[in-house]
């Protein structure tokens, strides 16, 4: 449609405010808008959305947003002298699908994947039940619910041997999701790169928790692990290079690290995950203390300490208590990729099924949360409903 102004319109009148916000552009002053005015108040007709956005450039036009999905730990049962004990199956998340939806769907794998019994892997029931392991079902579970990548660098991804950890490989891709963490004769630590409709992410998963003292002996497959006073000097540069090969990358890292049980991180755990965001990663996304943690906005990036479980047979009520995070990223040719909102839905496992549930109401462990968790000077978590909600532009301080 032809747009016709009569000088007597400024470039300030409401006619063209109208125009600048039905471009999908509010607010934004440039030359090319004032080209646009100028032609306006002479009276010569002009497209103005086409040519506003032909004279601003692509910049403005390509900026996205995309969304992840951030989970806690997940295990489908465990081996014991008494045999294996499932946990959740393949049905696991069907109580939560609705709140599985983003560009990118993020849990941790707490478990190797097999379709082999313990005794064709060449292993043995652990006494004190900590060898776990999933199958191809139960990815297929996963995968049909929403999820979309898991970390698979974690303290129990050597439980079955050499063997199922290639199977690991070979059955997640099988169900169609991607994973990071574990390379088969290749460098674990090297992220998994994919392009969604929303554009292109990069995930990296390491873990600074192992349960063998050191590497399978002979082993083709490769653990991203290193202690926790090595993981800065082993991740942080690989961060480094790909986001200066890829600025246009949506980065997360998966870090399993901590201490079981604790509610807070440890002050390296902040030093390190502040290291990896300076370092171009956009969201740390941490496993292994089986409780939540703290949420902390720093930059222009989220950090998830701990989701605490999402799948498991823990009976404590800490370790049933837990949350899906939603983080919407704005992806700007100019700015970068920049965490613009935050929703913390809270969840509770059911002790009987191991499967997370929808928490009403508000709960004292969203409670602490808010309290524990740190955003910019001059924002806030804040409440909508049950959940918790930190956006850049709405979640100032009344």
């Amino acid at each position: 449609m032809q747009t016709h102004f009569s000088a007597a319109q400024s470039a300030s009148g409401p006619s063209l405010r109208r125009m600048n916000g039905a471009c999908g552009l509010p607010g934004i002053e440039t030359a090319a808008w004032r080209l646009v005015a100028a032609s306006a108040r002479s009276g010569r007709p002009v497209f103005l959305c086409a040519l506003w956005l032909s004279l601003i450039g692509s910049s403005v036009a390509s900026a996205t947003t995309i969304e992840i999905v951030a989970g806690g730990d997940v295990m489908f049962g465990r081996y014991s002298n008494q045999g294996f004990r499932s946990c959740g199956g393949p049905e696991a998340l069907s109580g939560v699908t609705d709140l599985l939806t983003a560009d990118v769907v993020l849990v941790n794998l707490e478990a190797p994947a097999t379709e082999r019994s313990l005794q064709a892997l060449g292993m043995r029931s652990s006494p004190s039940a900590l060898t776990f392991r999933a199958n191809l079902a139960e990815l297929e579970g996963l995968r049909s619910s929403g999820v979309t990548a898991l970390s698979l660098a974690n303290n129990h991804a050597e439980d079955c041997g050499d063997r199922a950890m290639l199977d690991t490989l070979e059955l997640t891709a099988k169900a169609g999701m991607k994973t990071a963490g574990i390379s088969d004769g290749g460098d674990p630590f090297e992220p998994t790169r994919w392009t969604t409709p929303s554009g292109p992410v990069a995930l990296f998963a390491a873990t600074t928790k192992r349960n063998r003292g050191g590497p399978i002996p002979d082993g083709r497959a490769a653990l991203a692990f290193r202690p926790f006073r090595e993981m800065g000097a082993a991740l942080s540069p690989q961060v480094s290079a790909h986001r200066a090969a890829f600025p246009e990358d949506l980065i997360l890292v998966s870090l399993h690290w901590g201490a079981e049980g604790k509610v807070k991180p440890y002050p390296g755990q902040r030093r390190l995950a502040r290291q990896l965001i300076d370092a171009g990663a956009n969201a740390i996304v941490g496993h292994h203390p089986h409780v939540l943690q703290p949420i902390e906005i720093y930059g222009s990036g989220v950090i998830l300490y701990s989701l605490g479980n999402l799948v498991f047979d823990m009976r404590a009520q800490p370790t049933r208590e837990t949350a899906l995070v939603k983080i919407g990223f704005r992806r700007d040719p100019e700015m970068g990729v920049q965490a613009e909102e935050v929703t913390v839905h809270p969840l509770r496992i059911s002790p009987s099924s191991c499967r997370p549930e929808p928490l009403p109401g508000t709960s004292r462990f969203m409670k602490d949360l808010k309290r524990r968790s740190k955003t910019p000077p001059g924002t806030a978590f804040k409440w909508s409903g049950q959940s918790l909600v930190w956006d850049f532009g709405r979640s100032s301080v009344q």
